[in-house]
């Protein structure tokens, strides 16, 4: 769903007589959240959407929030737009990593293992017994959501060393460059 979202303003250029096609950066990070789980392109994208205040996403696609902020990002980019492609791949490249180190970490998960165990203490001393089960459970989905986080963080590392890198983002302008 992303690629198409994101695909219309950044691909084909008329260019002379003859047309070229290039991936931008964002089609690429699209390409990339597809491969992520549902579960995680939904953390990633609300984590993003709160360092965005005041970003509406199209209504059709607010369940999916990283799929809305890509949309969001790829919308209104007027041409020349090669430097706003860069700008906003960027911004999400840090803003997806300042996410994924949320939970991508193995420091992440203890630090979550200690404030679970802490809340968990706390309400049942206060004899919220209910809500102490409901993180008791929580705290038991940990290892399976830790595996899940580390490889996402794994894979978010191979794709930024791929595809992000301020020596990719400067091919991807000189191409643009070149193509004016």
């Amino acid at each position: 769903m992303f690629a198409s979202i994101v695909a219309a303003p950044f691909g084909c250029v008329n260019a002379r007589e003859d047309e070229w096609f290039m991936t931008s950066p964002l089609e690429e990070l699209a390409t990339w959240s597809q491969s992520l789980s549902t579960e995680h392109q939904s953390d990633l994208g609300a984590m993003i959407l709160l360092f965005l205040p005041g970003v509406q996403i199209d209504a059709n696609i607010a369940n999916e929030p990283l799929a809305g902020v890509l949309s969001w990002m790829a919308a209104e980019i007027p041409e020349p737009y090669g430097l706003q492609v860069i700008g906003r791949a960027l911004l999400l490249r840090e803003l997806i990593a300042r996410a994924i180190r949320t939970r991508g970490t193995p420091e992440a998960w203890e630090r979550a293992r200690r404030v679970t165990d802490d809340l968990r203490v706390e309400l049942e001393a206060s004899a919220r017994f209910a809500m102490s089960d409901t993180v008791a459970k929580s705290r038991d989905e940990f290892p399976r959501r830790e595996a899940e986080w580390l490889e996402t963080a794994h894979a978010w590392a191979e794709f930024t060393a791929k595809h992000l890198t301020d020596e990719a983002l400067d091919q991807y302008e000189e191409k643009w460059r070149r193509h004016l």
